[in-house]
């Protein structure tokens, strides 16, 4: 399943302006059909997917609130949580697709989740 999912980061020079600021673009190779992810983890979960790959970092890693989620994917914040979870059940080759790692905000009281992808 290697490079069917990428995520490219492009700067872009706005030369009238002298700025200049990047773009993230996210490639789905036709092969994510053909072998059958979407299939495999379900189009809604294939959606909170995308939304994740959106907020990716420069190190390939993001940390959107699950609120931030359901917005961008139009569903409510208990519904995104239950995508997340079923994603982070789905492995392919026995690899996990995307993992996350829990941090606590103890001033503030709540916590953190940061998202790796693993495609």
């Amino acid at each position: 399943m290697q490079g069917n999912l990428t995520l490219q980061h492009e700067s872009v020079i706005d030369l009238a302006k002298g700025e200049v600021h990047g773009e993230y673009y996210i490639k789905v190779n036709a092969n994510v059909l053909n072998n059958g992810l979407i299939a495999k983890i379900g189009v809604y979960e294939f959606a909170t997917l995308m939304a994740l790959i959106s907020y990716f970092d420069e190190k390939g890693e993001c940390c959107p609130t699950q609120r931030q989620l359901a917005e961008r994917i139009g569903v409510h914040r208990k519904t995104v949580s239950r995508y997340i979870n079923n994603l982070l059940s789905v492995k392919i080759n026995d690899k996990p697709i995307v993992t996350r790692t829990i941090t606590i905000v103890e001033r503030e009281g709540w916590t953190k989740s940061w998202y790796k992808i693993h495609l």
